[in-house]
């Protein structure tokens, strides 16, 4: 949201409106009122003034969090490489000291800790095609086939041939397909 698009009566509403008052209010649970056309235009007008504050409370924390993200990787940018380094003579000068003990591989600080953990080896596929060939010949328990009915096709097949296959229904249009409140 860029500050040109800041809608002044979006923010007082976003403030001042709290999912409680709809709740709480006693004609939004009283069984014995009926809709009319001036309940139904106040229940409609709680919904839009509902969706307009999660929309603008939604964006605002998506703001914040832009914000927190770019100074996390500005942080890590800055200082990660440095600290890295500086915890390797740290450790270098600790094991040198301590030669009776294992070597250690982390350091412990009031804010947090400082640790190096090896990645273990693996395998890397980088010739899909040529792996998969190997697997065939040489490890066919490694090669799995999938068997998956695409529906879509199914369906289009159906429509057009009139024919319902076996293990399928046609499923009658539903009349409360869709209801909106804009």
């Amino acid at each position: 949201m860029e500050e040109d698009d800041f809608d002044q009566a979006a923010y007082d509403a976003a403030c001042s409106y709290d999912a409680r008052d709809a709740e709480e209010a006693a004609w939004v649970n009283a069984p014995h009122i009926s809709l009319t056309e001036i309940t139904a235009a106040v229940v409609v007008e709680q919904i839009k003034t509902a969706r307009a504050v999660l929309t603008y409370r939604e964006e605002a924390a998506a703001e914040w969090v832009d914000e927190a993200r770019r100074s996390l990787k500005a942080l890590e940018a800055r200082w990660v490489d440095a600290l890295r380094e500086w915890a390797k003579g740290e450790l270098v000068t600790l094991d040198t000291i301590n030669l009776s003990k294992k070597k250690r591989k982390s350091i412990t600080l009031h804010s947090g800790t400082l640790a190096f953990r090896n990645k273990p080896g693996r395998f890397v596929v980088t010739l899909p095609e040529l792996a998969l060939t190997w697997a065939k010949t040489n490890l066919p328990a490694a090669v799995k086939v999938e068997e998956r009915l695409l529906t879509d096709l199914v369906s289009r097949h159906a429509k057009a041939s009139g024919e319902i296959p076996d293990g399928m229904e046609w499923q009658q249009p539903e009349e409360n397909g869709s209801f909106s409140i804009t």
